[in-house]
């Protein structure tokens, strides 16, 4: 009994510092205070410009970030590189990691695991079924232009095919506006995908996408809670592709409405919710 007991307790023991072990995955904001600290040591005039990693989940956590710091004109001008893990930051004289923007950041903005949930809502989810092998990229910017928000470019990449890319630019001070989806390459399409709309609930317009893998004739009809038509909003032949259209509700009254889209044998319906 007492050797079965040793047993078990070194297993536990191996067990835990194997866990230990095990790099373990964080969103954008986690390392935020640890990483302005220790750039303030370094220079004090030191602002944060962007956060990147090229090996972010589904869920929108990562095994690193790295943070880029620029110091001001007329102070030491520089930027300074940081790679993180899990609670931990090092200097990295040697990163060159470039971001599309290069403004200091303003407060507030979402992290990376809010933004990671609504690429996959406009087309990350579909990218994924299609392309089974890929990696996510994401960069956290602010465009050089006066009073810009900080934005989110979060950009799937097939390994299979390369040339099959889904980027999304989202604002990232605000998760009710998307700035721009660059659809994947259609060839990579395999299924048909109604997306739920974006916003939801909406006031009075939101944006409905769809995909669809070949030609054929497509219906997207709007109705009410009691199943009456309200809006035809697609009803035509439509190449294989992705695509987007906007919903208006202006001239409705608040409640609850459905969309449903048919194509072929192919047909789904959502929900969406009008708030005035």
């Amino acid at each position: 009994m007492k050797t079965i007991f040793a047993f078990a307790l070194i297993f536990l023991l191996v067990l835990c510092f194997q866990l230990e072990l095990i790099p373990q995955s964080f969103t954008a904001s986690h390392n935020k205070s640890l990483v302005d600290s220790l750039a303030h040591k370094m220079n004090s005039n030191n602002a944060l410009i962007g956060i990147g990693s090229d090996s972010v989940s589904q869920g929108g956590a990562a095994l690193y970030w790295a943070y880029i710091y620029e110091s001001s004109p007329g102070n030491n001008f520089g930027t300074y590189y940081f790679h993180t893990t899990i609670d931990s930051a090092v200097y990295d004289s040697s990163s060159k990691l470039i971001l599309v923007g290069s403004a200091i950041f303003t407060e507030p903005w979402i992290d990376s695991d809010s933004a990671l949930a609504l690429a996959e809502q406009q087309g990350g989810q579909s990218f994924r079924i299609n392309n089974p092998f890929y990696k996510i990229k994401a960069a956290l910017g602010e465009p050089v232009v006066p009073y810009a928000t900080p934005r989110w470019y979060i950009t799937y990449v097939s390994f299979d095919n390369p040339d099959s890319i889904f980027s999304v630019n989202l604002d990232a001070a605000n998760n009710r506006n998307i700035n721009s989806i660059i659809p994947v390459d259609n060839t990579g399409l395999k299924n048909f995908m109604l997306y739920q709309n974006f916003p939801n609930p909406f006031n009075p317009t939101t944006i409905i996408n769809y995909s669809i893998p070949k030609s054929g004739l497509v219906t997207i009809i709007i109705y009410d809670i009691h199943g009456r038509e309200i809006k035809k909003l697609v009803n035509e032949e439509k190449s294989a592709g992705n695509y987007s259209l906007r919903f208006s509700g202006a001239n409705l009254s608040s409640g609850i409405y459905f969309y449903r889209m048919q194509s072929g044998s192919f047909v789904e319906t959502k929900k969406l919710i009008l708030l005035k």
